[in-house]
């Protein structure tokens, strides 16, 4: 009798100075009763989300163990590489959620949020950084050339690096992760099978 249902970013993508704050509740996994539509939980994957990073998937149920008991979940992929997983009932994260400090905007008006949660498992089935190390050894010296100079002067600074007007590197990119249609589960086993896109993006505002 309940319905899982994962919300979008705010609009627009990539600048958010005319809407301050959290945002709440852009990037939430919200539960619903299915008879009354009253909420029930929600959580917020991602504060004033500027990188596109709404949960594209539609979330899934399934039964798993955990701590010698069994347990009904909800996990919901992210673009991010992230699996979060709650109780259904509840909302609470079955294994812990980490606040880290993340980078700050320098656009004009711009106003990130201090902080973003991180869940500590599963790890993360994306790679999250992108540098000059991974370029294609099979690229063309000259467009390699090209490449590793403008990654060299790009912001980089992980997951939740503020677009500005310079380059900024998005890795596995707002069109990553898990994207839409991009997982599975086995219900008999309490499996998830999730396609992972690998796709780094270079955003810049003008």
């Amino acid at each position: 009798g309940i319905i899982y249902a994962p919300t979008a970013s705010a609009k627009y993508n990539f600048y958010g100075a005319d809407r301050s704050g959290d945002n709440l509740f852009s990037d939430c996994l919200v539960a619903l009763d299915a008879k009354t539509g009253k909420r029930i939980w929600h959580y917020q994957m991602v504060r004033h989300d500027i990188w596109d990073y709404d949960g594209a998937t539609a979330p899934k149920l399934l039964t798993v163990d955990h701590e010698g008991k069994k347990i009904d979940v909800v996990a919901q992929v992210t673009k991010q590489g992230f699996v979060w997983v709650f109780d259904r009932v509840t909302g609470k994260p079955i294994w812990p959620v980490e606040e880290r400090a993340v980078p700050k905007s320098d656009m004009p008006g711009e106003v990130t949020a201090a902080n973003q949660p991180f869940p500590l498992k599963p790890p993360p089935f994306s790679r999250q950084k992108f540098t000059v190390d991974d370029l294609s050894p099979y690229m063309d010296p000259e467009e390699k050339a090209i490449w590793r100079d403008r990654l060299l002067s790009a912001r980089n600074e992980g997951l939740f690096t503020p677009p500005g007007k310079r380059d900024t590197v998005q890795m596995p990119g707002n069109n990553g992760g898990a994207n839409w249609s991009g997982a599975a589960i086995d219900p008999r086993n309490g499996s998830l099978f999730v396609v992972s896109k690998d796709l780094p993006a270079m955003l810049k505002l003008e």
